[in-house]
């Protein structure tokens, strides 16, 4: 399960929702798309941010301010550093395993 991403000035927010890891992405053009929408209806959005403590706070948003989905921010970063952008579908109740990393697992006895 995933919770889809935006990122606003630069800021992480993301609605209360478990997705499947297929779709997260999707899910996030099109919040992000809805977030654009409002803006330009209403001149402002509210969302809700999670801040450094945990604690969770609506933020006003006004027209004009950069949004954009996990993976625009990653391409914008490889313009100027090495990176690559790799979503892996975790959560804290899915346990990352190697076959979600794309390589298999090492054979038991490779430890040798």
């Amino acid at each position: 399960m995933h919770s889809p991403l935006l990122f606003v000035n630069p800021h992480f927010f993301c609605p209360d929702a478990g997705i499947d890891g297929a779709r997260v992405e999707h899910f996030e053009e099109r919040l992000k798309a809805d977030v654009l929408a409002e803006l330009a209806e209403h001149g402002t959005v509210v969302v809700t941010r999670e801040l450094h403590d945990g604690c969770l706070a609506e933020c006003c948003l006004s027209a004009g301010c950069s949004v954009q989905s996990p993976r625009e921010v990653f391409a914008s970063l490889a313009e100027d550093f090495a990176v690559n952008y790799l979503r892996l579908p975790c959560s804290p109740f899915r346990v990352l395993r190697a076959r979600d990393l794309g390589t298999p697992p090492l054979p038991a006895d490779a430890s040798a």
